[in-house]
């Protein structure tokens, strides 16, 4: 029986990712079919299913790596000497940063949560990690003085989560709308939530 090497398992798995991820971008998730990842990828259709059997596991595994990834970035912020404010320009960043945060990925998803109970399970479980992350941040922040100790951090985080999401529908909804200055309105409104009652009163 022929063994299978880990080391290149594991790269043509990433390749196969990667290039499921420019589909899943490109056409949506409906739009990306399996023949169009596998042309992507230079694969055939039996060698895809061979590392993943479905388009859902696919999306499971790109959004278990990002997670992975702010995980691990996540572990060297807490370990800096101000964790909470580069938590507050991490947020900075996705709500002004042109592009560089953007999920088109994101919307679809959700979209094919509401009757897809195995997307529904890939998005809520993400949702809780996410969470987590943010949820710690907030509490370093109370623990410093600098966010309201009588807000939840869980439904905060629950609510900071979705604004980010949901700032990327600003575009679908009306294209015509400044992007830059619907972000900046969106960050005030986050940081009067966490200020401190004072702070949000001299806001």
């Amino acid at each position: 029986m022929r063994k299978v090497d880990p080391a290149k398992h594991e790269e043509k798995r990433r390749e196969i990712l990667e290039a499921a991820g420019r589909c899943f971008a490109r056409s949506g998730f409906h739009g990306a079919t399996t023949s169009a990842i596998c042309a992507e990828a230079k694969i055939s259709p039996g060698h895809l299913f061979h590392y993943f059997d479905s388009k859902e596991a696919m999306i499971a595994a790109i959004t278990q790596a990002r997670l992975d990834d702010a995980m691990v970035r996540t572990e060297r912020v807490m370990e800096s000497a101000d964790p909470f404010g580069t938590f507050v320009n991490g947020i900075k960043d996705a709500l002004l940063t042109k592009g560089r945060m953007n999920n088109p990925l994101l919307l679809d998803m959700l979209a094919e949560a509401r009757h897809n109970p195995t997307m529904a399970e890939i998005v809520q479980e993400s949702t809780r990690q996410g969470q987590a992350v943010v949820a710690a941040f907030l509490r370093k922040g109370q623990e410093e003085g600098r966010v309201d100790t009588n807000l939840d951090p869980e439904l905060a985080a629950a609510i900071v989560i979705s604004v980010i999401d949901g700032s990327q529908s600003i575009a679908v909804r009306d294209p015509k709308l400044d992007k830059e200055e619907s972000g900046k309105l969106l960050l005030k409104m986050l940081l009067r939530l966490f200020a401190p009652p004072a702070a949000a009163d001299g806001a």
